[in-house]
């Protein structure tokens, strides 16, 4: 049972209660615990100043009274004691619409988390408490006597507190009242009108645990302190349109600037139609598949005027591709794999979008479309890679942050993450700024401060240009489909490889720096030599070389060079003899030489990028060296990536069905191989065959692992056990 403490502790200026301001006949406190009970088993008490106890036992509610915010924190530190789940505490005088509580209490609430509103100008003002947001957690809190650094959104007054967290609460209301006898602090001067509840959810920041920030949007959800306050309030529950409401909370808060104009302007609808026939998001995932493999036939063709249907069907996947997501957070139908499945399906229909375009493009003589669509998808492969084990770099920074200490007036952990410091940067009270960083980290620095600016400026300008520069899959498929409407298969091809280029350059350079900056390591939180995909060689080499190994990084700059050369006068016309792919496979195997090393450098969390560029030029080369078609050199490759995502997913991802995969394990087996081959002038056999082997163990352990996992949910689904959120 869920253990709800709502604190009615303000007055209006007659000098009632705020908590009894009637919401539509109804006091406010009765209406938010309706609502509460509503979605949830709680147990609810309502903490209340002397001499109002009487008139706030309302709806059979229970009420105490404290006399101040230190004696509130003694109340909810004994709350704590006397309970075994989760805690949810709240302004008794808080107006919301009901689904703007579902992630506080109920079985989707699973979670510490604040009722955080993004907002472009923060304006502090009552019961408007400014806090910084960053990767969706609060990071940075004030009160009117510590100053928030950067606010880019206002708290709510609505916490939740696993119960994983619920000893730090109890630890928490402790420390703040210690620190405040120790430094004569005066708590109700420091709480003001934001009240214990602000007050805890600085505590809970600054003692280092992570607090969710969870953006009631378009619902209404905020304080009221009078009864022109309570009649506004009332007026704008009423324009909200809850079920239209809900359809929006469904779509993607950070999606892209087109994903959010063109096509979540109408999404909730067929979201609607989805949930109203009872389709799942794992069937509308596969609609999308399905809608996108039709596209991949339409171009495959090679009919010229089948351009533009086929465009239309491609950009028909991507509104379906953006709609399942919704749909499972519009019902709360989540799968345990649908998260895996989306991404995996996204990749999927994109490379096969390629390789339609590809024969299209040979059917009509195109020149080079395979050679074209085969770097299209290693350059996205490798970006992919690069941008999940940046973010994964990321939440590692932000969760680094030094911890300030309680009694700090100046809370400067959320400059210090606009400015890109991680933990080497702990200490004290100062200010983030590009002192300490050198040359490129300095750079870093600073570009991290622009970035956060930008972030900050919600849904400004700078804001679109941040999130679109990067080419997401919207922009990307846009550009596909107007660029095959007009030019054909080969005018996409170069006008996509221009885009995700310069987007690459931008983002590899950028993040580069920004890690320099951060000084933060992340690979040693996941198993490196999975991650890296090491087989029996490297590892052996690993061990040989351990004493001296060179930097991860460093480690595969040789093989990459030297292939890159190679391949470049290959396309030149310049093709080398089929005994070269020898000596650049002993080059390529050089990034073993650090398999056994820790990946603690600024920059080793590129080093898995790093290994999938090595060995997918690698197959390239060799392909064009053993004379293999490069239909067959993009099949291998096409299976590689499918398996090479499984791997990374595992960092972002809940869960994967994919199990017993090991067969498929060794980069450096792969490279041996194809050079010996190759060598021996069996490369086309050996291409076949390794596309045939990895697809179908791939395939197979995906659909045993879903259904092994099918069955294992519906059988939650039977005990009422909700499903991982993986949506």
């Amino acid at each position: 049972m869920t253990r709800v403490l709502l604190f009615a502790t303000q007055a209006t200026p007659d000098g009632t209660p705020t908590a009894l301001l009637p919401i539509n006949g109804v006091p406010a406190v009765e209406r938010l615990a309706d609502q509460l009970r509503a979605v949830d088993s709680v147990n609810i008490t309502v903490i209340t100043r002397p001499g109002w106890a009487d008139r706030l036992r309302v709806g059979g509610l229970s009420a105490v009274e404290s006399e101040d915010v230190a004696n509130d924190l003694a109340v909810i530190g004994a709350a704590v004691a006397g309970t075994d789940g989760a805690v949810v505490l709240a302004a008794a005088d808080l107006v919301a619409h009901a689904g703007a509580l579902t992630s506080f209490a109920g079985p989707r609430a699973t979670r510490t988390a604040a009722a955080v509103q993004a907002a472009k100008n923060v304006r502090v003002g009552a019961y408007g408490e400014p806090v910084m947001r960053e990767r969706n957690m609060v990071i940075s809190v004030g009160t009117h006597q510590r100053v928030v650094t950067r606010p880019n959104a206002m708290f709510r007054a609505l916490l939740r507190v696993s119960a994983a967290d619920r000893q730090r609460l109890y630890d928490t209301c402790s420390a703040l009242r210690t620190e405040a006898i120790d430094s004569g602090r005066d708590l109700d001067a420091d709480a003001g009108e934001y009240g214990a509840v602000g007050l805890m959810l600085l505590g809970l920041v600054r003692t280092g645990v992570d607090v969710a920030a969870v953006n009631p949007r378009v619902y209404v959800c905020h304080r009221v302190d009078s009864v022109q306050a309570a009649g506004a309030t009332e007026v704008a529950l009423a324009r909200v349109d809850e079920d239209a409401a809900a359809l929006r909370m469904g779509v993607k808060e950070d999606d892209e600037f087109f994903a959010t104009y063109l096509v979540h302007s109408y999404t909730p609808r067929l979201v609607k139609f989805f949930a109203r026939r009872g389709i799942t998001p794992t069937q509308v995932t596969w609609m999308s598949v399905g809608v996108g493999l039709l596209a991949a036939l339409l171009f495959a063709i090679g009919v010229r005027w089948l351009w533009i249907p086929g465009a239309v069907v491609l950009y028909a996947s991507f509104i379906l591709d953006c709609s399942d997501g919704s749909l499972a957070r519009y019902t709360g139908n989540f799968s345990r794999y649908g998260g895996w499945l989306d991404m995996i399906a996204d990749r999927g229909k994109e490379y096969l979008v390629f390789a339609g375009a590809a024969i299209g493009g040979v059917r009509l003589h195109e020149p080079a479309v395979w050679g074209l669509a085969i770097t299209a998808m290693v350059v996205q492969t490798v970006r992919h890679m690069v941008d999940t084990w940046y973010g994964a770099l990321q939440d590692t920074a932000t969760r680094a942050l030094p911890v300030v200490p309680l009694g700090s007036p100046r809370d400067a952990l959320g400059l210090r993450a606009a400015g890109g410091g991680g933990a080497a940067e702990a200490g004290g009270e100062g200010t983030a700024t590009s002192e300490g960083h050198s040359g490129a980290a300095a750079v870093g620095a600073k570009l991290g401060q622009l970035s956060a600016t930008a972030h900050g400026h919600y849904r400004s300008p700078a804001y679109w240009f941040k999130r679109s520069v990067v080419m997401p899959i919207g922009d990307r498929w846009l550009l596909m489909a107007i660029a095959i409407s007009i030019g054909g298969p080969r005018v996409m091809f170069i006008a996509l490889l221009i885009a995700i280029g310069l987007a690459f350059a931008y983002v590899l350079t950028g993040r580069t720096l920004r890690a320099l900056a951060m000084r933060v390591v992340v690979m040693p939180h996941y198993n490196i030599g999975y991650q890296r995909d090491d087989g029996l060689i490297a590892r052996l080499v690993g061990r040989a070389s351990a004493g001296a190994a060179m930097s991860p990084l460093v480690a595969v700059l040789p093989g990459l060079v030297c292939t890159l050369v190679t391949l470049g006068f290959a396309i030149g016309g310049d093709v080398a003899a089929r005994w070269v792919v020898l000596p650049l496979g002993v080059l390529a195997l050089f990034g073993a030489t650090a398999a056994d090393s820790p990946h603690d450098g600024p920059l080793d969390w590129l080093t898995a990028a790093g290994l999938r560029a090595v060995e997918y030029t690698f197959i390239v080369t060799a392909g064009i060296l053993g004379g293999v078609p490069l239909w067959l050199v993009f099949s291998l490759l096409f299976v590689l990536a499918m398996y090479h995502y499984d791997l990374v997913s595992r960092i972002e991802k809940p869960e994967t069905p994919i199990a017993g995969i090991g067969l498929l394990r060794g980069w450096d087996i792969r490279v041996v191989i194809i050079a010996v081959t190759t060598a021996l002038g069996w490369a086309e056999v050996v291409y076949a065959v390794g596309t045939v082997v990895i697809g179908g163990v791939f395939l197979t352990a995906a659909a045993n692992g879903w259904r092994r996992t099918s069955r294992a949910d519906q059988a939650a689904a039977a005990r009422g056990t909700p499903a991982t959120a993986s949506k």
